[in-house]
């Protein structure tokens, strides 16, 4: 599904670099801000200022999803 979107967003030349860039940054950012959650994740010196609620709601889906992974990532699951 996203290969597809980022297939139309191209033929209409849509900068898809720069969208990718932006969700690089809010992951950054929410690595900087949730330490504990991504001790693994390779760190940035110094994360960039976003503004979760300016982004588009595309990023914010990719965002959600990836920060699902993490979670998910370092859960055990526990059988009763």
């Amino acid at each position: 599904m996203l290969n597809l979107r980022h297939t139309l967003l191209q033929g209409i030349g849509f900068p898809i670099e720069s969208e990718e860039q932006i969700l690089d940054d809010a992951q950054d950012f929410v690595i900087h801000q949730i330490p504990t959650l991504f001790e693994s994740t390779k760190m940035v010196a110094e994360a960039p200022e976003i503004e979760l609620s300016e982004l588009s709601t595309t990023i914010k889906l990719d965002l959600g999803r990836w920060m699902r992974q993490q979670v998910a990532s370092k859960t055990e699951i526990v059988e009763l």
